[in-house]
């Protein structure tokens, strides 16, 4: 079974040619080793993937960034016990094969070291997982990726007290006015684009995106007036 589902339905070639993208950032792994041990045919699959999503962007003129795999904590799913193991080591693999490989001759983020490294020293204090299923971060499990990733990419972050920084960040104005700037781009392109989930079908181009986009300018100039004011 194979889950790159970005390659479903042409949804890659769509969001390429609408987007026209100069930088690609893109992150899988977490679905695609179907929550089952590490497996050949699996591991092929995920790697195929990879490489023709490399391959696609570049076709279309775009730089690629993969970022490797984020954690999975197998004790807010249950523990090992009930999974019978810890998938986290399934996306130790695939980061590993990306770390080493760098597919299509992409550049690569490790962000999956970094979180497993947070997820552990944090795990009691601050979970960087909802609880239930061990995949979906919590605000604090973004925030510590978005500073693996920002470090990627060279620009320096302080080390020291991840959930103090977590805490003034979240009381900064000019942060919830991106997040919310962000977050509108974020859903508005994505139904543009058209997805597929489970059983639900969006198809492409149902909402005016000019209209996001005028939207994101006006949050825009309100970003850049407090900003001028700090």
């Amino acid at each position: 079974m194979k889950r790159i589902c970005l390659h479903s339905k042409e949804r890659l070639e769509r969001a390429l040619a609408d987007v026209k993208p100069k930088l690609v950032l893109a992150c899988y792994g977490m679905n695609d080793g179907i929550y089952k041990p590490l497996d050949s045919d699996r591991t092929k699959a995920f790697q195929e993937g990879i490489v023709q999503l490399v391959e696609k962007c570049h076709a279309a003129g775009a730089e690629v960034i993969l970022v490797t795999p984020p954690s999975y904590d197998v004790d807010r799913y249950g523990g090992v016990e009930k999974m019978k193991f810890d998938y986290n080591s399934v996306l130790d693999a695939y980061s590993a094969w990306e770390l080493q490989t760098r597919p299509g001759r992409a550049s690569v983020i490790d962000l999956h070291v970094p979180m497993t490294t947070a997820m552990q020293n944090l795990k009691t204090t601050h979970p960087l997982h909802q609880g239930g299923d061990g995949v979906h971060p919590t605000d604090m499990g973004h925030f510590v990726m978005a500073h693996a990733i920002l470090k990627g990419l060279g620009l320096p972050q302080p080390e020291a007290d991840l959930p103090g920084q977590w805490s003034r960040m979240q009381a900064d104005p000019l942060f919830n006015l991106v997040r919310q700037r962000q977050s509108a781009r974020a859903q508005g392109w994505l139904t543009y684009i058209g997805y597929t989930r489970v059983n639900k079908t969006t198809p492409p181009h149902e909402n005016d995106i000019a209209v996001v986009e005028t939207q994101a300018v006006e949050a825009q100039k309100k970003i850049d007036e407090l900003r001028r004011r700090k």
